[in-house]
């Protein structure tokens, strides 16, 4: 099917985009001609006429420089699979603003896609905006475009229209400036990240205006000064969590601590009146964070899901800390410690407590059921050893099977739990204190559905299709579990919502980033896979 037969409709819901490599693409519709460069050739003594020229296989305009990352992806919702690369062109701090510029290459030879894919998960805004974020491992943050005061990002549009190949589709967003030398860029909510972008701090804003018409902005160009009119940026700390297996959740946000016990093990429902079990559990908590907190000042806060009113929940989670904090006072009054009882019902969650559609998720439910103890704490290795004795829920061992010939050396591959789809698990590599996963999905038989509802790992709270956000890390000898990091309201430093469509030849690739354990072997939990053990952390 030609580019114009498709409408914007389709092509939007269709735009499933994994990563994979640009050779074996069907020749579809001609091309126009250009001539065929190496990347490496493009620099000459002389600024060359602006043209469209052939790099690898894909379009690209000759008065780009060099990329300083690029990936090839590819949509999976046709039977025949369709390709295009990403170059990340630019990432340089001027002022207080870094730039990031990408350059979208259509394919020579076959359809290109467009590039809804990178729409905004998170902010559903109209126009569409650009769905970039930046991910900084050393600072424990993740930062949004700028805006200005009143509102407007400082980013493309994204309009969803298929590219021209005559032209070069350049898309831009100005954040608040990168400190340091590299940086992880999130390209929306489906597209695996760009991991150590390198940032520079000593170049001009990239100037295309010598390529005239060719170069192609999709609708709003950036400003001459990076950062022009910024209001106040939006740079939210990464939350990273460590659960026992009774449910006790150790948290570092930003230099804060925050440790919660559930409220599910400390209070009957709709009660706030503590159990004996609380009494036994809070008794026992008691030494441990004396230890931790030194001797400072300790938030109690009490948090709620979704159920009931907001100010309902605003009582109940207030009640609730004040019978934390009635109980522990004077079994920490020798250690110093000053605790203040916050009531902060359903608005701090640390998971969606509903699917997209609104459908509730009782186990994240539970989780956000809380009470948690924040205090400031500088090295997040030193974990409180708040605890709540208890086993680990069964999961099923994931069924073992031989890998598609398409994915290379897989830690280990299983079938999904109705029979139709490969598991493959693809990386499993620590990377300071997280600890990067990559799983590969293909068709056990010719090709399987994707994106079906219900989704094949659980329930998704970001979209309607498949996530990394539900599967778990284990660390059998620590009795710890981890699932992905998180910042803001809860979105997942994951593969959030990965498009519907068909497992075909090239395999499907999701992303996430855990806390890393201290084992060297762990165990997956896989929804709609089931436990994979003793799998290699490299």
């Amino acid at each position: 099917m030609s580019r114009r037969g498709w409408t914007l409709y389709a092509a939007a819901a269709s735009a499933l985009l994994v990563v994979a490599s640009c050779t074996g693409q069907d020749a579809a519709a001609p091309r126009p001609a250009a001539t065929s460069v190496s990347p490496s050739s493009s620099a000459t003594t002389s600024t060359p006429a602006p043209a469209m020229t052939q790099t690898d296989g894909f379009f690209r305009l000759n008065l780009l420089p060099e990329p300083v990352a690029q990936q090839v992806v590819v949509d999976h919702s046709q039977t025949q699979p369709r390709s295009v690369r990403i170059e990340v062109v630019q990432a340089a701090t001027v002022g207080d603003a870094t730039r990031v510029v990408l350059a979208w290459d259509v394919p020579v030879e076959g359809e290109d896609v467009t590039p809804s894919y990178m729409r905004s998960n998170h902010k559903r805004a109209t126009p569409f905006e650009i769905g970039l974020r930046l991910y900084d491992a050393a600072a424990g943050t993740v930062s949004e475009p700028l805006r200005t005061a009143s509102g407007d990002c400082l980013c493309s549009n994204n309009t969803g229209r298929y590219t021209d190949p005559e032209k070069q589709s350049l898309f831009w967003a100005d954040f608040p400036a990168v400190t340091g030398d590299a940086v992880t860029l999130l390209v929306g909510e489906q597209a695996p990240p760009f991991e150590a972008v390198p940032v520079s701090h000593d170049a001009a804003p990239l100037d295309l205006s010598a390529a005239g018409e060719l170069a192609d902005w999709v609708g709003n160009p950036p400003p001459a000064t990076v950062g022009e009119s910024a209001a106040a940026p939006v740079v939210v700390p990464v939350r990273r969590s460590v659960r026992t297996f009774g449910g006790a959740e150790d948290s570092q946000v930003g230099k804060n601590a925050d440790v919660s016990l559930p409220a599910d093990v400390l209070f009957a429902f709709d009660s706030s009146t503590l159990t004996a079990k609380a009494r036994s559990v809070l008794a026992a908590a008691a030494p441990r964070l004396a230890a931790a907190a030194k001797g400072g000042r300790v938030q109690v806060v009490g948090h709620t899901d979704d159920q009931g009113t907001p100010a309902y929940n605003d009582r109940l989670s207030l009640a609730r800390a004040r019978s934390v904090v009635a109980y522990l006072a004077p079994r920490l009054r020798s250690a110093g410690i000053t605790l203040v009882a916050v009531g902060k019902g359903e608005s701090e969650h640390l998971v969606p407590n509903t699917t997209a559609d609104g459908k509730p998720i009782e186990a994240n439910r539970r989780r956000n059921r809380r009470v948690s103890f924040v205090f400031p704490r500088s090295d997040a290795s030193r974990a409180t050893g708040l605890d709540v004795p208890q086993q680990l829920p069964d999961m099923a061992k994931a069924h073992a099977t031989s890998p598609s010939p398409e994915v290379t050396n897989p830690l280990a591959t299983v079938l999904s739990s109705d029979g139709t789809v490969k598991v493959h698990v693809t990386r499993l590599q620590r990377s300071g204190d997280q600890l990067w996963v990559q799983m590969s999905f293909t068709a056990a038989g010719e090709h399987a559905d994707w994106g079906a509802n219900p989704p094949l790992l659980g329930p998704n709270p970001y979209g309607p299709n498949d996530t990394l956000a539900n599967v778990a890390v284990v660390d059998a000898q620590a009795r710890t579990l981890v699932t992905p990091l998180t910042y803001g309201g809860g979105e997942c430093l994951c593969s959030e919502n990965q498009g519907s469509g068909m497992l075909l030849a090239q395999p499907l690739n999701l992303w996430a980033v855990f806390p890393a354990p201290k084992a060297s072997t762990v165990t997956l939990r896989i929804p709609g896979a089931g436990q994979v053990a003793d799998l290699p952390v490299t």
